[in-house]
């Protein structure tokens, strides 16, 4: 075990993180004496807010929130929103705020308001203010993953009316299961009776269009009796419950001006009526329904600025032509099954200002999913334009939901008929369509069979089968809307844990959320702020909610997993599908599908906390979504392309939502996280690529649910391993190192879950590389090239050169810099090149895929077989660096395996590229670092017993990252444990990379390639993506705080170099930090049984030194070395 002695009380861990262009870390040790944070208060402040600051104390005061963007700023005022201390009373520094009554799991709480400029930098120096900053999300848009992919498909989407008499086939018979759902089981789960019923799902995303026909009827419903709510819908809208509280305390008018998507029906009339809603250009006269019992009906504007982006098309068609794009709706609120009970709403979707042919949503509390307000126009079963959801009408007693406990505003607040609580999707916000994406990808229910790229009739390859098949075919889903625009990220694990009644433990929690978006540029993942309260918001309040977070795009380098990452989290790479979505080659037939490996720009682990970084992996590369109707005003063919980790995420919730079922009727209860994680990497299919990209494997919800449900399957825990402690201890949420010549010992306990004995062999095991082929060239002259999307420009037959035994396959494409980016700016246009890996299937028999007719060694348009080869994989990153990997390529292979490269962008510059294609082949071998107490042993039906397994570091072995497996084989399936070492150095003075070899054993060590090189970063920059893409390395020390100087200022001083003229290694150094968790700087009044430092370490790691900072956007850095060459000194 890692374990210091006793006199060494002081000290301190740092870890080194390096980027350049490429990437690098390495950390440090925490003493004491540790550094606590900045006092300047102006750090406390977001550099938003502190630009909103600086431009109006020099004179030039903005609108900066949304409740000034209707108003002057000539008064000077900002609006912020502030995390305090409960009970912080900033009353010296405004009137004109308020503070949430809800109190977190920290003690701290949210207040938001007006105030000077001076005034908030007054504030910020209050000890009970933590952060301040605008009244904005701080989360990053979401990015295709793809952007080539989203072009051809997305981007020039132009909404129409189908009016060319054109027919519609109406619903799909059934989804197309060959996507997604054959690869992770998830039908053979629904075949034993799992598809996910009694589970509640949560997207944390952009909102979902409920009127489409692939999500109609999937929303949850509050089914407890005693519920004031019983009946209606369960929705969360963090951003419009914020607005209705900045109205309620401070004279606001957020709702009215139709900032949210509550919507303001407070005007009344007893028959027709004239009414400008907002953004019309003149008021029109509306005909009533006639149906209201009271006489009296409440009216108001529609919140969706997506519908009423299209309000001229459709009052072109339906209406008289008079609506503008820009007009909202009108919204009709009427009392039709008892006098003065609002329950029935209609929204004029048709923009023709008569209510009475417009389908209502009626608040029924009878679960018979009539609650959305949509047209069919051409009554084909298919509904074509959105008004959205409707989930609550207020009766002057009852409050909004959620609105009461946790922003104080009362069912008083608002009047009988006077507001409705609609659920859109607004893709003209923050976030666009993605949020319809990911719910649809985790339960659509494959109604749609057309697309915009195949048109009404669908995919030939589908045979008029729905496209958008979610694995949670039952599952019951939820939204927090906006959440692009709310600045409360916590609010959605919150709400996921206490409901409607704000009380954790009961019928309105959700089971399962996924998250997919993240924080490129923060580099201490799981250490983060945002990391570790979403933490202790699930520990505390939603201990049986799974919380899933994809990992990002910006691979294909090592350590780019992007936060938040909380320890009870389950991270999510992307796995591919090629042959589906028709935008990619041309298949024969559905045999030719492929998917299941890695995708390269998933990102991947090892994560800051010396974890895995990635626990399992999902279908993201690539799929079909479905889109918002009012974007395309033809249900028919609102489907399309979708992918990313974006998409994973929610393939994985849908997936776990059928093992959650099983669960729960076999134990009687929801699992708890902890569970929830061990189970989905427990049953995951080993898909032989590395621990930190693969996790534990692909998500497998057949096994899932076996193990879950009592049939088969072994539960192992815990399901990952992060080898070492820090001083004797292991902490729940912190790091653990090891140093070289030490041992660590880690117990796991095996539960055979089935009603038959089972047979279990435990092996370790790593991959070795075990052979290579170099197939450099220099391309002819580019005027040679075709350009076509799917025809490669090269292509090499590589399955001969296959050595029998190999697991995993890595091609790696280089092209000098200079050929890549010639004049160096940084900015587009790139001389740019993608490599695929492409499965060969022979269907004419004629022995060839490509017949080189002129000879010149291209592949020309008309040389290849139509319909044979489709891709396995592709590297595609804009910058001078790809890789693409696959696993066991001649077991999956059809007729043959071809590298193919296509010249994606050209520049005059570059006729001619250098290109460096490098083939490795790599076999999973015993690691013989990790061995196991038993190779072998039987498991009776429901028994439990544990096992050892012992990882002894070399002595000699070079700092840095090592990655492994302990894998359990039973009767065929396999339960892979991902291991992660971080071999520290101790002290204030080492080395590291290639200059870390005293001896010949270290440099034997470095010698032996490994697909993570402590001493090699390969680059992978991608300057289309985000600040995560490059390639990192991670170095740990532990420094002795009694070795330091007892007085004066001590420094670290990093001094890197490497070879390579004109890269940029960035190094980033991570050091011991105070903070709430740990330390409980910042936060007051923790909740009772608060774990603290016992659980969270005895601080956090966050930057203390780093390179100057050069990034400029879309992954790009700026050469930037304090010596101006190939050195980096940081201190």
């Amino acid at each position: 075990m890692f374990m210091h002695s006793k006199s060494r009380k002081t000290g301190f861990l740092l870890v080194l993180l390096s980027l350049a262009l490429i990437l690098l870390a390495s950390a440090a040790s925490a003493n004491e004496s540790r550094q606590t944070a900045v006092t300047n208060s102006r750090t406390k402040i977001h550099p938003n807010l502190l630009q909103d600051i600086d431009a109006a104390l020099a004179g030039n005061p903005t609108a900066n929130g949304p409740a000034l963007a209707a108003k002057s700023a000539t008064d000077g005022q900002l609006q912020f929103v502030a995390r305090i201390t409960a009970g912080a009373d900033l009353s010296a520094y405004t009137t004109t705020w308020f503070a949430r009554p809800f109190v977190d799991p920290l003690g701290t709480t949210v207040a938001a308001g007006f105030a000077s400029p001076t005034a908030i930098l007054k504030m910020a120096a209050d000890p009970a203010v933590i952060t301040l900053q605008r009244s904005e999300s701080l989360v990053e848009l979401p990015q295709p993953a793809d952007p080539d992919v989203n072009a051809a498909l997305n981007d020039d989407i132009v909404p129409a009316l189908n009016l060319s008499g054109e027919a519609s086939p109406g619903p799909a018979p059934e989804g197309w299961y060959s996507t997604g759902s054959a690869i992770h089981g998830s039908q053979a789960a629904w075949d034993k009776g799992y598809t996910g019923s009694g589970v509640r799902y949560m997207s944390n995303d952009s909102g979902a269009d409920y009127c489409h026909p692939d999500l109609q009827g999937t929303w949850a419903y509050i089914d407890d009796a005693s519920s004031p709510y019983y009946g209606l819908p369960e929705m969360f809208d963090s951003l419009s419950s914020y607005y209705a509280a900045f109205d309620y305390f401070v004279g606001t008018t957020l709702i009215s001006d139709g900032l949210a998507d509550y919507s303001d029906t407070s005007e009344t009339a007893v028959g027709d009526f004239s009414y400008a809603t907002l953004g019309a250009a003149a008021a029109h006269n509306y005909t009533v329904t006639g149906t209201s019992l009271s006489g009296e009906y409440h009216y108001g504007s529609h919140p969706d600025k997506a519908l009423a982006a299209v309000a001229n098309i459709l009052s072109g068609s339906f209406g008289d032509g008079t609506a503008v794009s820009g007009e909202r709706a009108a919204v009709l609120v009427v009392d039709e099954n008892e006098a003065g009970v609002y329950d029935t709403v209609y929204v004029d979707v048709n923009f023709n200002y008569d209510f009475s042919d417009d389908a209502p949503a009626r608040l029924t509390r009878d679960f018979a999913n009539q609650e959305t307000a949509c047209l069919d126009y051409d009554a084909d079963g298919l509904n074509d334009v959105s008004g959205g959801l409707v989930y609550f009408i207020s009766d002057g007693e009852t409050a909004v939901p959620t609105l009461d406990w946790y922003w104080g505003v009362p069912g008083s607040a608002y009047g009988n008929g006077d507001l409705v609580a609609f659920h859109v999707q607004d893709f003209t916000e923050g976030g666009g369509t993605h949020g319809q994406g990911t719910t649809s990808v985790a339960v659509g229910q494959g109604v749609v069979a057309g697309s915009v790229n195949w048109g009404p009739s669908g995919s030939p390859i589908a045979g008029f089968q729905g496209l958008v098949v979610g694995p949670g075919r039952d599952v019951s889903s939820t939204q927090n809307g906006d959440f692009y625009l709310t600045p409360f990220i916590e609010d959605a694990y919150v709400f996921a844990g206490l409901g409607y009644d704000g009380i954790s433990g009961t019928g309105d929690d959700i089971q399962i959320v996924s998250n997919s978006w993240g924080f490129s540029g923060t580099d201490n993942d799981g250490f983060d702020f945002t990391s570790r309260l979403i933490d202790i918001v699930n520990r505390s309040f939603a201990p049986n909610t799974a919380l899933l977070f994809s990992t990002g795009n910006g691979a294909a380098g090592y350590g780019t997993s992007a936060p938040p990452s909380p320890a009870s989290g389950i991270g999510i790479g992307a796995s591919t599908l090629f042959g589906t979505i028709g935008l990619f080659e041309t298949i024969g037939t559905a045999d030719q599908v492929v998917g299941g490996d890695v995708i390269s720009w998933s990102n991947r682990g090892p994560g800051a906390r010396n974890v895995t970084g990635v626990d399992v992996v999902a279908t993201g590369a690539f799929g079909t979504g479905a889109l918002s109707l009012n974007g395309v005003l033809w249900g028919a063919i609102a489907t399309n392309n979708f992918g990313g980790t974006s998409m994973a995420a929610p393939v994985a919730a849908g997936n776990l939502a059928l093992m959650y079922q099983a669960w729960y009727e076999n134990y009687g209860q929801w699992p708890t996280f902890e569970e929830a994680r061990t189970l989905i990497m427990n049953s995951a299919t080993n898909t032989e690529h590395d621990v930190w990209s693969q996790g534990a494997g692909l998500v497998n919800a057949d096994t899932g649910t076996d193990i879950a449900a009592g049939y088969r399957g072994l539960f192992v825990s815990p399901p990952e391993w992060s080898a070492g402690d820090y001083r004797g201890v292991e902490y729940g949420a912190f790091a653990n190192i090891i140093n070289p010549g030490e041992r660590d010992v880690q117990t796991f306990t095996v539960t055979n879950t089935s009603d038959s004995s089972v047979l279990v062999r435990v092996t370790s095991e790593t991959h070795v590389q075990i052979g290579s082929d170099d197939l450099s060239f220099t391309s002819l002259d580019q005027s040679l090239d075709h350009g076509s999307f799917t025809t490669p420009d090269y292509a090499f037959q590589v399955d001969p050169l296959i050595p029998t035994g190999t697991d995993l396959m890595m091609v790696r494409l280089t092209k000098p810099y200079d050929q890549f980016d010639p004049d160096g700016d940084l900015l587009a246009p790139y001389s740019n090149w993608r490599v695929h890996i492409q499965d060969w299937t022979d269907l004419d028999g004629d022995g060839l895929l490509w017949d080189d007719a002129n000879g010149n060694g291209k592949v020309d348009l008309g040389e290849t077989d139509a319909g044979e080869h489709v891709r396995f994989t592709y590297g595609y990153n804009a910058g001078p660096t790809q890789q693409a990997r696959i696993s066991n390529p001649l077991e999956r292979m059809s007729d043959g395996i071809f590298v193919t490269l296509r010249h994606r962008n050209q520049v005059p510059e570059v006729p001619n590229t250098d290109l460096g294609l490098e083939l490795s082949y790599w076999q999973l071998q015993n690691w013989d670092w990790a061995r196991s107490t038993r190779s072998a042993f039987s498991l009776d039906p429901g028994d439990t017993r544990s096992f050892d397994v012992t990882l002894s570091v070399p002595d000699g072995t070079p700092y840095g990252m090592y990655q492994g497996s302990v894998t359990l084989d039973y009767g065929g399936d396999e339960v892979v444990i991902p291991v992660t070492v971080a071999v520290a150095a101790s002290g204030t003075s080492f080395e590291f990379g290639q200059a870390n070899a005293p001896d010949d054993r270290s440099a034997a060590i470095l010698d032996v390639p490994m697909l993570y090189d402590n001493d090699t970063v390969f680059g992978y920059t991608d300057y289309t993506w985000r600040a995560e893409s490059g390639d990192w390395r991670f170095f740990w020390t532990d420094v002795n705080g009694e070795e330091l100087p007892q007085s004066g200022t001590s420094f670290l001083v990093v001094d890197n170099s490497w070879q390579g003229a004109g890269s940029d290694i960035d190094t980033i150094i991570m050091g011991p930090t105070e903070d709430c968790a740990s330390n409980g700087v910042g936060c007051s009044g923790i909740l009772g049984g608060y774990p603290g430092s016992a659980f969270y370490g005895p601080y956090t790691l966050s930057q203390v030194g780093r390179s100057n900072y050069g990034y400029v956007g879309s992954g790009r850095w700026l050469f930037d070395t304090s010596t101006g060459g190939s050195r980096e000194i940081v201190a």
